[in-house]
């Protein structure tokens, strides 16, 4: 009974905030991309929001030219079974910066990043779904803030 009156007296009460692993949620990611981006060349991102944990786990391994190179195969091996939702955009070198919104559902376990660099590197970072984000594109790599 205590329960429900604190529940019902909270009217700014959010599952999905305070629980997003139980109810899922939304989180917000700004991007920033500098005017110089991949060498003055357009630049292909991906974020992957992952529910499996073994998948999230080879994915945490993969580097960003293996990924882009077998993306559109393994998302027809992983999407329908819900494990993995992946969105991708194309960046220009100087665009405005961005807010977006990643929706996701309950049980998300993490997410990878990957840029497509042609430069050397892993070009992956790892973040948590549920918290807001700051996503820097550069001339030859990313950064990501929590």
């Amino acid at each position: 009974m205590t329960l429900l009156l604190f529940l019902c007296g909270c009217s700014k009460w959010n599952f999905g905030h305070q629980f997003p692993l139980l109810f899922g949620g939304r989180s917000t990611v700004e991007i920033s991309v500098s005017s110089d981006l991949n060498q003055n060349s357009p630049l292909a991102f991906d974020l992957l929001v992952v529910y499996d944990q073994k998948l999230l786990e080879s994915l945490e391994k993969m580097d960003a030219a293996t990924w882009f190179k077998n993306r559109k195969q393994f998302l027809k091996d992983h999407s329908h079974q819900k494990k993995v939702e992946a969105h991708h955009w194309e960046w220009v070198p100087g665009q405005p910066k961005l807010k977006l919104a990643l929706h996701f559902r309950k049980n998300a376990r993490g997410g990878v990043a990957f840029g497509n660099y042609p430069s050397v590197g892993e070009h992956r970072i790892q973040f948590k779904p549920h918290k807001h984000m700051l996503v820097t594109l550069g001339e030859t790599d990313f950064t990501l803030v929590q």
